[in-house]
């Protein structure tokens, strides 16, 4: 590596740490403020709150780096050229694509090291974090397995849901136990499945089975569908339910081969699987766009404009990433394409800006 490419990698990397720092920070503040009376309703203990956001970490790290790379190369690049060091090599024949390759590299490197941090660590601590949340904020009696199975306790009743789609709020393979005050059951509801809407959850395919009590046995009925009274929204499942960020690639590969083998449909987790493969890439999209955006940037240009145009660009990148995802979910596009589209487009931006400036 020669002294001009160490140089701009030293100066990517001090500038990229520091943003990474600052907007870390701003984003605890602002979620601190927010959770905090839930954390006092609660009477978490300060070690719980701290654990906490150290939990959260890893995830929230990992989702700045990639906007924080995009800014601390034009940040970097546009210095240079303030104070004319971009003309000057330029000038003494260092091409843009010469300027790029610290760039990329730091790009590969943060790639490599994204997608390693979402494999192996962000899962442990997430899901660390999140069964604080649950269980010690929001007070939740909850048991998730590894294989899906949801189990919540209510004040007379037990409810077991095999799987729980998020995206059309579906639960499936349910069943429903309920007790009277002295802890014996005296109702079952075995459903195929349940939909959320506005009257409550709303059961499929039902078998009842309710306690006679002049008779001493269970009666069996059959419904077509029926209302069954829960206290439970499709956000708290949300927030039960083992995210795929909890889960790594192989895992998560694993978890789709086994909700579609019991033939429960997988397509938000299959578009999940994909974005996990295209997420870490972002950082090399945002050192291409960087380097690109900041060739053309002119001695006299004022950078803190060019900063803003570039967070707008990384706002339009998040916005359709976020819009071909939901597109995924909903069904209207195939998994890999929803994931990788966002990436494509801006790849193909990127090498435009590179292009016109070379």
């Amino acid at each position: 590596m020669s002294i001009i490419d160490r140089y701009i990698v030293k100066e990517v990397v001090r500038v990229l740490v520091i943003l990474v720092i600052g907007l870390v920070i701003l984003f605890y503040l602002v979620d601190f403020f927010e959770k905090i009376d839930s954390f006092i309703g609660a009477d978490l203990s300060v070690p719980g709150v701290l654990t906490y956001f150290a939990c959260k970490l890893p995830f929230v790290a990992a989702q700045m780096i990639p906007i924080c790379l995009l800014l601390a190369v034009i940040i970097t690049f546009g210095l240079m050229n303030r104070f004319n060091e971009l003309v000057a090599l330029r000038s003494g024949g260092v091409s843009i694509m010469s300027l790029l390759k610290p760039a990329v590299a730091v790009g590969g490197v943060l790639t490599a090291s994204l997608f390693m941090i979402s494999e192996t660590v962000v899962p442990v601590t997430i899901s660390k974090a999140n069964r604080i949340w649950l269980e010690e904020v929001k007070k939740k009696s909850v048991n998730t397995s590894r294989e899906r199975n949801i189990w919540i306790k209510e004040r007379r009743k037990i409810i077991h849901i095999e799987y729980y789609n998020p995206t059309k709020k579906t639960i499936y393979g349910v069943v429903v136990y309920e007790f009277d005050d002295a802890f014996n059951l005296v109702r079952r509801v075995d459903a195929v499945k349940g939909v959320f809407k506005e009257e409550g959850w709303i059961l499929d395919d039902v078998m009842e089975q309710k306690y006679n009590t002049s008779t001493g046995i269970f009666d069996v009925l059959l419904h077509r569908q029926i209302s069954e009274p829960m206290d439970l929204q499709p956000d708290d499942l949300t927030d039960v339910v083992r995210g795929s960020e909890e889960m790594g690639f192989i895992e998560l590969m694993d978890y789709i081969r086994q909700v579609e083998d019991e033939g429960y449909d997988a397509t938000p987790y299959r578009v999940d699987l994909h974005a996990k493969a295209a997420f870490p890439f972002i950082c090399l999209l945002m050192s291409l766009i960087g380097t690109g955006i900041a060739a053309k940037i002119r001695p006299k240009e004022s950078l803190p404009i060019v900063i803003v145009a570039a967070i707008g660009i990384a706002f339009l990148y998040w916005t359709g990433y976020g819009v071909f995802i939901s597109l995924g979910y909903g069904e209207l596009l195939p998994p890999l394409v929803a994931a990788w589209t966002a990436n494509a487009v801006f790849l193909f931006f990127s090498i435009y800006l590179l292009v016109i400036a070379a």
